[in-house]
Order: C-alpha cells, then structure tokens, then sequence
C-alpha cells in the first residue's frame, strides 16, 4: 500500500510539472511530494524535495 501511494504521489508531482505554468501544476507537485514523503520509505526524501520545491518555484514564479 505504501508503494503505491508513493506511486500515485509520484504521478501528482509529474502531472504537476508538466502543468507548472499554472497554480494547479504547483499545488499538485506539491501535494504529490507530500504524499510520497508520508507514505513511503525513507529513500522517498528526495522525491519529496524535489517536487515540494518545484513546486513552491512554480507557484512563486507568478
């Protein structure tokens, strides 16, 4: 279960970053590292910074 919300989150933060243009993209991106932070095993960091950060960017860039 724990895999495949870490999938699921994976697949938020990359939906979010082809749409990083608009607020949704960033939100998504970061709701998509959140998940993968919370529901996966620790080797889930780095994903989880890097959407989370791409994400606050691209709802910063506006």
């Amino acid at each position: 279960m724990k895999a495949g919300a870490a999938i699921i989150g994976g697949i938020l933060g990359v939906i979010g970053a082809f749409r990083r243009r608009e607020k949704l993209g960033g939100a998504l991106m970061i709701v998509g590292g959140i998940i993968s932070l919370f529901m996966a095993e620790p080797i889930a960091v780095l994903p989880f910074g890097l959407m989370f950060v791409g994400g606050v960017l691209a709802l910063g860039e506006e």
